[in-house]
This record gives structure tokens, C-alpha cells and sequence, in this order.
């Protein structure tokens, strides 16, 4: 057995988009022990910066919000105060970070400090409607009638001069990419939305490839180096989706449909917003104002919203019936097939979800997030064998938002096929993207066996047992194929 005790740990992500990429992707997988590191590592980098970039760079802000939504989110109302707290030190003129630290104090049973901070964020901006609207909603909590219909008053005078001069201080979706939904108003917003825990004592290697052979491609852009994977593939498996009556597919859900058409109603922007920051408590309340607006009504969105509080609750029966009702109103919206398809698939109904995916992305406009589509149909093909179905979805997936898990899947299914040259490309890439994870190790094992390199098999297999391999399957492959070459693990 090798001896690395004197390498140097990896050095840590720096890039702030990169990292909470990672820290949404493991919200979907579930592994939030995960998240919670990928946010704490955001959270430190914001700190570490000088105090002049902080001072000028107020995506950091954003940084803390987005990690404060995530401790809402797992029910750590404290933890999620203290990183509002800390977007407010930055920031002082921030509305978000006004209206989360008022929300959270509401949360919390602090109903003065809510009052004030939520009546601070309309000072600070009294052009903004949601901040109105909010205020009127804890007044309506408050049982202060006359209030909260002076902050609905307001909040309908201010809506309607935004849409007069087609401007919003808040831009929302169903599910979004990977930016912060929580800058300041000036700022295009979109909403962001397996893993393994990263050891606090594992010895990495210095550079997170440089052991294996020397074979292995050098890292490139990730764009470039699927379309590579893809063009060794054969044509049928890896053809673009042929434009639709003349329009070029690429466009979302909330763009040309009833979602993203229909005036949205102050409740319905306030409603959009919680769900964002994941304030559970506070849109029922807004829901109930839109059924009763002018402006609003039981919409496609309406349900859409509904639906996506049920998943969040498991309430699966409830989100399938407010999905139906989705559907009847506007049946090729991809954001309801979408959500159909979360709904079987954390159902532990893969068939029903595999449908509902293949539906989502043969529809001319995306859904408002494709990543966790691709992610999990990536995942159903493999575990039904459909190789070459499940390589053309992860290669989908590294073009539009590449990440470890993306290049896993693609390394993944490349090895099954027998392509082993991709494969080694693929996680290689997943590697360079986070050398923490014991399945990219494992599978790196597995082709190392493969191609007869005992040195960098060995090596391989200590890292994944280092990160402790969850996946009992690959392991029990891994150990059979060391017996079957007679090299790989260090106790031979």
C-alpha cells in the first residue's frame, strides 16, 4: 500500500455560481447534509473577502440569503435569521434581506422586530409592491384591518405603475436556474432551486486527476468536451431536438404561455416570492388573496404553486390533484409536466416519471428548471439499462449545467456501453468538478481494472473506501472485478 500522508489537501472552490450550483443540486438529490456544506463553504468565501470587494460586491449578499433560504427550508429557523442578519450588515438598503429578517422574526413569534423590519423595507423602497404586500399580509395576521387594506392599497397603486412601465421589483418563476432570486430590485432575478458529505479529516490528492494515467484527456470546457463525448457517439443517440414549427427550443415555461402571459396579481407576486425563500407558513395567506382578486383566480400558476407547497410537504395526493387542474387549463405547459414527473418520481413510480420527463423535453419551451429533469431521467435510465438513452441525457444536462453529478452520469453509462475512453473523459471532468465523491472514485476504480492499470486501480479504490462508498452494488463490483484481474485492492 501506498503512502500519501504528506499530499496536501485540495484546494477549496472559489467560484461562488459553481458552488451554489452544487449546494441546489444536492437540495434535489436530498443529500443535505451536502447542501449544508456547499452553503457554509459560500458563506466562508463571503467572509474571507477584503472589505473593499465586499463592499462593492453585492451578489455577496445574495450568498447569505440563499443559504438563510436553505436553513427555512430544513426548518432551522435561528440559523436562517443569522445569515438574514449578516445580508442586512452587508447591505442595509437591501429590501430582501429587510423582508426575509421580518419574515424569519415572525416565524420566530417576534412580532414588534417583524413590524418594524417589514415597515423598514417599504421605507427603503416604497416603489416595491411585494414589500407592501407582505407588510399588508402581517397586518392581516395582526388582525389590523385598517392597516393591512392601506398596504394592499398601496401595493395595487405601486403594482399597476409597474406595469405601466412594464418594470418589477421581483422577477419569479416555478423553478429557475442556478443565480440568486434574492438581489436587489435593479437586478434580473432568477430563482435557483447524489451526493456524498465531504470527510472533514479525508487526504486527498493535490490535484484531483493528477494520479491517473497519463492518458487521461486534460480538463476543457465542459461544452466542448460533451460535444466531443457526443460526436464519438453514434448519430440516432445524440442528434439535436429538431426545431418545432420554426421555433428554436431553448425558451421557458414562463415565456409565450398562460403562466408567463396572464397579469400576475400582487398576491401572486408575493406568493411566488415565499415560495422562493421557502416561507411555507406565509403563502397559504397569499393564495387565498388571489383567489379573491381581479387580477387573479385559480390560474395554471395558481396550481402550479399549490402543487410545488404539496411536493415540499409530500402531500402527493393533494399536488396531484392541483397538477390535474394545471393541466386542464394549459395541458402542454412543461412546467406541469415537469412537476408531474417530480411527483412519480419521489413516489417511487419511475415508469410514470420517466413518461412525464421525455414528454417535458419534447416540448418546444424548456420548463423553468431542467436540471433536476435531466438529473433524475439520467437516473431512470440507468437503472433500467437504457445506456444510450441515459448517456444523451447526462450529455443534455453537462451542456446546459454542467456538474459532477452531470459527468457521473455520463461516465456512468459511457463504462456500460463498453466506451471506455469516454467514460475516463467523462469522470475525469466529474472529478476536476469535486474529487469528494466515492461514486466518481469508484467507477474510476472500476475502469482502472478494466484497462489493466494496477498502480491507479489501487489508488482509485483507497479513495473511494477514504470517502466510505455508500453504493453497496458498486462495491460488491468493484471487490468481484479486483478477484477476477488479481490486482486493485491493497490487502491482495
Amino acid at each position: 500500500m501506498f503512502d500519501d500522508r504528506g499530499e496536501p489537501a485540495p484546494p477549496p472552490m472559489t467560484d461562488p455560481e459553481q458552488i451554489l450550483r452544487f449546494a441546489k443540486e444536492a437540495e434535489i438529490t436530498g443529500d443535505f447534509d451536502l447542501a449544508n456544506t456547499f452553503y457554509q463553504s459560500l458563506a466562508q468565501l463571503c467572509s474571507s473577502l477584503p472589505v473593499q470587494r465586499l463592499a462593492r460586491d453585492r451578489q455577496n449578499v445574495n450568498h447569505w440569503l440563499d443559504y438563510g433560504c436553505f436553513k427555512l427550508m430544513i426548518g432551522d429557523h435561528i440559523s436562517a435569521q443569522e445569515c438574514f442578519q449578516e445580508a442586512v450588515v452587508l447591505n442595509r438598503e437591501h429590501v430582501h434581506s429587510l423582508l426575509l429578517c421580518g419574515i424569519v422574526a415572525l416565524l420566530l413569534h417576534r412580532y414588534k422586530d417583524a413590524e418594524v423590519l417589514l415597515e423598514n423595507a417599504t421605507c427603503k423602497d416604497p416603489s416595491s409592491s411585494l414589500a407592501w404586500t407582505l407588510l399588508g399580509l402581517f397586518y392581516e395576521m395582526q388582525g389590523d384591518d385598517i392597516r393591512m387594506e392601506m398596504a394592499f392599497t398601496e401595493a395595487g397603486k405601486v403594482h399597476k405603475a409597474e406595469k405601466d412601465y412594464g418594470t418589477s421589483d421581483t422577477k419569479t418563476v416555478i423553478d429557475g436556474g442556478t443565480k440568486s432570486s434574492l438581489g436587489p430590485p435593479s437586478e434580473k432575478d432568477t430563482v435557483s432551486k447524489g451526493g456524498t458529505e465531504i470527510p472533514n479529516n479525508a487526504e486527498f490528492p493535490s490535484t484531483q486527476t493528477e494520479h491517473l494515467s497519463e492518458n487521461t484527456l486534460s480538463i476543457q470546457q465542459p461544452e466542448r468536451k460533451a460535444s466531443m463525448i457526443s460526436k464519438r457517439a453514434s448519430v440516432s443517440s445524440v442528434r439535436n431536438k429538431s426545431p418545432k414549427n420554426g421555433t428554436q427550443k431553448g425558451s421557458t415555461a414562463s415565456e409565450g404561455s398562460e403562466c408567463g402571459c396572464r397579469t400576475t396579481s400582487i398576491y401572486m407576486e408575493a406568493a411566488q416570492f415565499l415560495v422562493q425563500v421557502n416561507a411555507l407558513q406565509f403563502i397559504e395567506r397569499a393564495l387565498a388573496h388571489e383567489l379573491l382578486s381581479p387580477d387573479g383566480g385559480p390560474s395554471c400558476r395558481y396550481h402550479l404553486i399549490c402543487a410545488q407547497i404539496n411536493l415540499m410537504r409530500k402531500e402527493f395526493e393533494r399536488a396531484n390533484q392541483n397538477l390535474q387542474e394545471a393541466s386542464q387549463i394549459e395541458h402542454q405547459n412543461p412546467d406541469v409536466w415537469a412537476l408531474k414527473g417530480h411527483l412519480h418520481f419521489l413516489s417511487g413510480q419511475n415508469s410514470k416519471a420517466r413518461d412525464c420527463y421525455e414528454h417535458t423535453i419534447s416540448l418546444v419551451a424548456d420548463a423553468s428548471d431542467m436540471h433536476p429533469v435531466y438529473l433524475r431521467l439520467g437516473s431512470i435510465y440507468l437503472d433500467q439499462d437504457e445506456y444510450e438513452k441515459a448517456k444523451k441525457t447526462y450529455l443534455q444536462a453537462c451542456k446546459q449545467s454542467p456538474t459532477c453529478l452531470t459527468w457521473l452520469g455520463v461516465g456512468i453509462a459511457c463504462y456500460r456501453l463498453e466506451e471506455l475512453e469516454d467514460s475516463e473523459d467523462a469522470l475525469s471532468e466529474a472529478n476536476a468538478t469535486n474529487n469528494s465523491n466515492a461514486e466518481v472514485w469508484g467507477y474510476l476504480t472500476l475502469l482502472c481494472l478494466k484497462t489493466k492499470r494496477p498502480f491507479e486501480a489501487e489508488q482509485s479504490y483507497k479513495y473511494t473506501m477514504k470517502l466510505n462508498l455508500q453504493n453497496e452494488n458498486l462495491l460488491a463490483e468493484i471487490q468481484t472485478l479486483q478477484k477476477e484481474v488479481g490486482f486493485g485492492d491493497p490487502s491482495f
